[in-house]
Formats: structure tokens, C-alpha cells, sequence
């Protein structure tokens, strides 16, 4: 928290993924969060942001939030989910908050590459996962996956989209 003429309440994330609940401040303070690619405030809700390899993704769970890329902005409500990745805002995107997220061991996108997928899954999974082919890396994929299960997600990824997934020194 700084303190100024008006009180501020701020964070910044850099990477990785953080799950916010965020209080009304008496004093009318908003919360703004700097994760580099936008900003993010809100009054009072609560929110999911995933910063990670070029893709940053906004999802709110309850209230509402302002993010600001550049000169554009774009409001969310609850149920709301928006993306920035190349200085670009994608969305807003419906999405279930009830549905499970990476709190519960899932993981819900609109798009993600599978290099992006693969830093998402290093976060927790107990064997790193690594892409050899940068052609494969930047293939697209989208859908609901269940995070506890690794090798099970990426078997059935390499079916869909044609490549083989191998274990190296255990």
C-alpha cells in the first residue's frame, strides 16, 4: 500500500497466476493490479489473472474490473474473461466461474498456444514438460484441462494434433 493524496491499494504481478479477492476500501480507493501487458482496477470482486509467455488472461469471478491496454479499455463483469497477448485485448469471452479453475486443478481458455500450455502445466506438474519442435510449440489449443493429470492431457493433445509425446531420464 502507498499512500499519497489518495490511497492507493496496488500489486504487481509479473508472472505466474493469482487469485484475488478483493475488498470495498472505505476510503473509495481502487485495487489496480500492473502485470506489464495491461492494467487492471476494480472497486471491490474478485479475479483471475494468468501472466505467462506472451498471453496474459483476465477472468472475473464476482464485481467488475477495468483493464487498460495502451489507449483501449475494456470492461468485464462477472462471468467475463479477456486476453492480451502482442499488445492486443481480445474478449470479453463468457466463461463459467463455478466451472473449476487452477485452485481445483483445472485449466479453462480461450486460446492458448502449447508452449504456453506447457509453462502452465511446469507450474505444478511433477516431470517438466518441454516442447522440442518451436512448430509445435506454437500450435493452438483451447478447451477445458485437467492439470493433475499431465501425461493423460498431452496423449490426447498429441492425437489431436499430431506429435508424440516421450519421457527422457525418468
Amino acid at each position: 500500500l502507498t499512500s499519497t493524496d489518495m490511497p492507493t491499494r496496488q500489486v504487481t504481478l509479473t508472472q505466474g497466476e493469482a487469485f484475488f479477492r478483493i475488498a470495498a476500501s472505505t476510503a473509495g480507493a481502487p485495487f489496480d493490479i500492473d502485470c506489464g501487458a495491461a492494467r487492471i482496477q476494480t472497486q471491490a470482486g474478485a479475479l483471475n489473472l494468468d501472466v505467462a509467455d506472451g498471453l496474459t488472461e483476465i477472468s472475473v469471478y464476482d464485481g467488475a474490473a477495468l483493464v487498460t491496454v495502451g489507449d483501449r479499455a475494456l470492461r468485464l463483469r462477472k462471468g467475463d474473461r479477456a486476453g492480451v497477448e502482442g499488445g492486443r485485448v481480445t474478449g470479453p469471452v463468457a466463461f463459467d466461474p463455478q466451472a473449476g479453475d487452477f485452485r481445483t486443478g483445472w485449466l479453462v481458455t480461450q486460446g492458448l498456444s502449447l508452449s504456453q500450455l506447457a509453462e502452465r502445466l511446469n507450474r505444478t506438474a511433477p516431470v517438466p514438460v518441454r516442447i522440442a519442435d518451436p512448430a509445435i510449440g506454437g500450435r493452438r489449443v483451447a478447451g477445458r484441462f485437467k492439470l493433475s493429470e499431465p501425461d493423460r492431457l498431452l496423449a490426447s493433445l498429441g492425437k489431436l494434433h499430431g506429435f508424440t509425446v516421450r519421457r527422457r531420464e525418468g
